[in-house]
């Protein structure tokens, strides 16, 4: 199994994501994983995301698109193409704390295509998920992100409805374990603070 994190080190309240990135990456460690850190906004390094694990840094982030999922899927495309094999990948967003390593354990048993929390809209929570690497890969290549961009089509509905389209092997959990402040692009006041 592997945990690809993303990242995005904007501007916007840049010293609270910083303490996020650090108390998230700093839990994974302590569970024991050396994860892959996909940072989708920055064209290069050096960061502080370094002293964590191998930061790759594919370049594809479009600044001017309002929807950040389709500049998050373009990048896991281009990190899932680093991988080989078919192995689970989790896709943890990298402010989002998994407070404790059942969902990995879970993730890394699992037998089915993927593992994922719906919500009560029957979308999949986006902000942690597995699935078998060339599973997702193709996912998020079939994606119209013109489209997505366009009608502003979010990535959790995309990912519900390919696994529906597909009829893939899915093994649902009710609780991830995971603590996450959401806030997008980082405009919102005050945070949304979320147990999943």
């Amino acid at each position: 199994m592997r945990v690809i994190v993303t990242s995005a080190l904007i501007e916007k309240r840049f010293d609270e994501r910083k303490a996020e990135y650090s108390k998230s990456l700093s839990a994974l460690l302590s569970f024991g994983v050396a994860p892959m850190i996909v940072e989708c906004f920055l064209e290069s390094g050096p960061c502080f995301l370094e002293k964590y694990g191998e930061v790759w840094y594919p370049g594809v982030n479009d600044p001017g698109l309002r929807n950040k999922g389709v500049n998050e899927g373009r990048a896991m495309i281009q990190a899932l193409t680093k991988l080989s094999g078919d192995e689970q990948v989790v896709k943890l967003t990298g402010r989002y704390l998994l407070k404790s390593p059942d969902f990995l354990f879970r993730a890394s048993a699992s037998e089915s295509d993927c593992v994922v929390r719906y919500d009560s809209c029957g979308q999949v929570f986006a902000g942690c998920f597995s699935m078998k690497r060339d599973v997702m890969l193709r996912m998020y290549s079939s994606f119209d992100y013109p489209k997505m961009e366009r009608e502003m089509l979010n990535v959790e509905a995309k990912i519900a409805d390919y696994i529906k389209k597909n009829a893939l092997r899915e093994d649902r959990v009710v609780n991830i374990g995971l603590s996450a402040n959401i806030f997008g692009s980082g405009d919102r006041n005050p945070l949304t603070h979320t147990e999943w």
